[in-house]
């Protein structure tokens, strides 16, 4: 797991402007509404995973874009770049894991759920999962203390005392 770069798009999601941030696409440009990205669009866009490329589709005025890597599309290019499971990559990226009905019956029900995750939502997952990863990972006690010590991350200490 490339925890480093997952911890700095969690900051970078944080920071992303409310009104260009949208868990449905990887990147959408269109007149009307300017850019909008997800998660791992929001890292591309700000250079933290030069290995990925955004393949543009078009549709008229709009045009949005497709996640690749090596031969590899959408949630498994991103596990791979990530090193994750594909399981992880939806876990963390897929608008379906936010809510409470899971996935969608609609386009529609998609796009308007999508639209209320919050950048903050999303930096809390990422944080959160990597630190349940590391203390996971840990191989005894003391070691689970100092992932803790070194967590200011609320839900992480929270979830575990």
């Amino acid at each position: 797991m490339d925890e480093e770069r997952l911890l700095k798009l969690a900051d970078l999601v944080e920071d992303a402007p409310r009104e260009n941030f949208n868990m449905a696409v990887w990147k959408y440009q269109s007149p009307a509404c300017g850019t909008v990205c997800c998660a791992i669009g929001t890292g591309v866009e700000a250079g933290l995973f030069p290995e990925i490329v955004l393949k543009a589709m078009e549709t008229g005025d709009c045009t949005t874009y497709q996640i690749i890597h090596d031969d590899l599309a959408e949630f498994d290019a991103v596990a791979k770049v990530l090193g994750i499971t594909y399981e992880e990559a939806v876990y963390l990226f897929a608008v379906g894991s936010y809510t409470s009905i899971g996935f969608y019956r609609t386009i529609d029900e998609y796009v308007i759920n999508a639209s209320d995750i919050t950048p903050k939502q999303v930096a809390d997952k990422i944080r959160t999962f990597v630190y349940e990863r590391r203390l996971k990972n840990a191989p005894d006690q003391k070691d689970r203390t100092r992932v803790l010590e070194g967590s200011t991350h609320s839900p992480v200490r929270e979830a575990v005392t």
